[in-house]
Formats: structure tokens, sequence, C-alpha cells
């Protein structure tokens, strides 16, 4: 048994286990093919471990035939997870998904029974560094196997090409990456089984670990991430008014330059400062508080208001969006997570209240949409018949309401000049 070459994979095999645990919890269509192109990635690391583990030529022999056949099985998993990725998942990738499928199938029955007749791998017990490890020998079945997965790999590659060609470049990122790691791996794979260098062990096994932390991050993290970071630079930061933003469970999660020079003590991933605090430290001229219900009834002469919004997926929130909303009125929630505690019948019976859910920032559909408008060449500037600056807004919606024009929009001077 080789204690370090074993600890190096069994690394690689619990950072699978981890990332596959950690896609089991993520709430998306996508976890499902994310876990199992993981637990396959998983399955090969195991089964390579096995050089590692013991001498026996037999016991070597049938866990190398296993990782073959989840090798094939793991690249038509990803070709389907890249399909679905890319969005590109048309006729002709689901018709090549479904041959690669078959193709796996029977690749996986010939390294079955190579166990027994050697047809596709000849098998020797080599020692390196004292540990025996067993080296391989392709026949034809083998490069069968060979060009199979460097057809699947292709067209992997082909799907995130063609993606980044529709989309614009600030977007590229993360499919570069997932093409970039999967050439890197291919590459190992075949210096190994080609003996182009003298490498003792087949690394591309343990870079598996890498491809399936990088599938989890691209998937579920690095849209969320860029998304946020091109709303920060392309809108909040350009805005002259201060801008100050919590998340869900009311912690401070984004905040410009202008709001910055007023509130100079703000720092990004501070648990600390959540709402309460900000509220607390700064001198607002409205501040909520166990009264707030009564001063909007107040100024509404006891009616409450004919619209609510609520944004900050606070449970104390919404219930004030609802009971400050007069009968008939209406109320939407656009602020993600949370939970919501009212008592139907006074809260929104009685009343005839109307709750809307409103999706108005999903990061999935506005990259899609931001990716289309590009395909299609449209442009909904060319929409906008009007604009004014931000000191004649009044007009700009005395404009709107008299419905003699197309879109307004309302724009202010940059710091460079430009309109924004």
């Amino acid at each position: 048994m080789n204690i370090m070459y074993l600890s190096l994979y069994g690394v690689a095999a619990v950072v699978l286990v981890v990332v596959f645990i950690r896609t089991c919890l993520e709430r998306d269509k996508m976890t499902r093919i994310v876990c199992l192109t993981e637990m396959l990635a998983l399955i090969c690391v195991v089964t390579y471990s096995v050089n590692f583990i013991t001498d026996n030529y037999m016991a070597m022999s049938v866990a190398t035939s296993i990782m073959m056949a989840a090798q094939d099985f793991a690249l038509v998993a990803l070709l389907t997870y890249t399909g679905v990725f890319t969005r590109l998942a048309n006729r002709i990738t689901r018709t090549a998904v479904v041959l690669c499928i078959f193709a796996a199938m029977v690749d996986s029955v010939v390294f079955i029974i190579n166990i027994f007749n050697e047809t596709a791998l000849k098998y020797s017990l080599n020692k390196c560094g004292g540990v025996y490890v067993l080296g391989y020998e392709g026949e034809l079945w083998f490069g069968i196997h060979a060009i199979m997965n460097m057809v699947i790999v292709a067209f992997i590659i082909a799907l995130l090409i063609i993606k980044c060609i529709r989309i614009p470049s600030a977007y590229w990122g993360r499919y570069i990456f997932t093409a970039a790691g999967l050439i890197v791996i291919i590459a190992f794979k075949y210096i190994f089984i080609m003996k182009a260098v003298d490498l003792r062990f087949d690394i591309s096994i343990f870079l598996y670990a890498l491809m399936g932390t990088m599938v989890y991050w691209n998937t579920f993290w690095y849209s969320k991430k860029n998304m946020l970071t091109v709303t920060h630079e392309m809108i909040i930061e350009h805005m002259q008014i201060p801008v100050v933003l919590f998340d869900y469970e009311g912690i401070l999660a984004d905040f410009n330059s202008s709001m910055k020079d007023v509130a100079g003590n703000l720092e990004y991933d501070n648990r600390e400062q959540n709402i309460e605090w900000f509220v607390r430290e700064n001198d607002l001229p409205v501040k909520p508080g166990e009264d707030t219900l009564e001063k909007i009834l107040e100024v509404t002469d006891g009616k409450g208001v004919e619209r609510a919004i609520d944004a900050s997926a606070n449970d104390a929130g919404r219930q004030l969006a609802i009971r400050a909303t007069r009968e008939w009125g209406k109320i939407a929630f656009v602020g993600e997570g949370g939970t919501c505690t009212f008592n139907p019948s006074p809260d929104i019976i009685h009343g005839q209240k109307t709750i809307y859910g409103s999706w108005v920032t999903s990061l999935w559909r506005m990259e899609e949409l931001v990716e289309r408008l590009v395909r299609w060449n449209i442009h909904p500037e060319d929409l906008i018949t009007h604009e004014f600056p931000i000191e004649q807004a009044d007009e700009a919606y005395r404009l709107m309401a008299g419905g003699q024009c197309g879109k307004v929009a309302v724009v202010f001077q940059d710091s460079c000049g430009g309109k924004e």
C-alpha cells in the first residue's frame, strides 16, 4: 500500500464528496445532472485508488474496468449538463446524448468482458517506487473507446464555443474555464496512456475533483456573483444618490460610493451590519419602529396605501406591507427568501386585498435575456422617445400619464459626462 499516493487521491475523493453533498442541497433544475456527473467522477477516483490499496491483479483489473465504464458515462453526463448549462439542448444535442449513452453501454460491456480475456486492454503489474501499479497496453477496442471519448469532449467544447459566440464577452468566463479544465484533464489522460512523458500515475483522475468543483461553482455560484458584479458596476455605482442593499437576512449586501460618503463605516461581509444597525448608526429622517403602521394610517386618513411593495423578505416588513394597505389594495412581494406570518381574515379576506409575487430579479432569466438581445440584434433603447434629466422627473411622469409617447427615460450625467 502506498500511503502517499492513496492520501493524494483520497483528498480528491473527499473534495468530490463535499461538492456532491453541497450540490444535493441546491434547489435548481441543474441539481440532478450535476450530482450524477460528480458521482461518476467520484467512482473514477475511488476505483483508481484501488491501485494503491492492493497488489492483487484481479482486483486491480476489475477496478480499472469499472473506472473506464464510469469515465464513459461521466462524459455523457457532462455532455448532457453542457447542453442544459449552455441552453443549447436542441434536437441535435439530445440525439448525440442518446447515441453516446448507447455507445457507453456497449463500451461498458466490452470492459466487463475485458476482465477475463483482455480484448480492450492488456494489463501488466509494474513496480514503481516500491508499489505495484497496473500498466495498460491498448488493443483495438481501447482505441474505439478513446475515439468515442474524444468525440464527446469535442462536442462539449464545440457547445461551449458556440455559446461564447452568441453572448457578450462579459459572460465568457465560466464557459472558457470549463473548456480549459476539460482540455487539461484530457491532455494529462492521453499523455499518461500514450506514455509521451514518464508519468507513474494517471494525474487526470486526481483532476476530476477540480472539474467537479468547477462544475458546481459555474452552475450555482458564478452566475450569481457575476450578475451581482455587473449590476453593481453598471447600475448601482453610477447612481448619484446614496444606495444601500440588504439581503433576505437583513445583512448589508451592497452599497455605492455615494452611500459610502454618507455613511463611511460600511463594510462588506460584516454580518453585524444589518438593517437595525444601519438605522441605529445613521440619522435617517424616517425610522421604522413599532408605531410605523400608525404613522402610515395617520398620513392616509386611516385608510392605508393603495399599493405596497416589500423588498426586504423580512417577516415584519411583509406584515407591515399587508396591514398598511387599504381595502381592495394590492401588495407585491419581491424580496427573495424569508417567511410571512399573518392572520388571513382581518389582514387579507375582510379587506379583500391581493398579494402578488414578482420575481423581478431572476438572475438566470436576466442573463438569458441579455444573451437573446445580442443574438437577435434587438435594441430596447430604440423604444425610448423622450429623455428627461432627473430634475424634470415630474414632467416625465406627466408625459407618460398622458399616453402620448413611447418609453420615457429619466437620465443623469455620470462623472465622465455621459448619460446613464
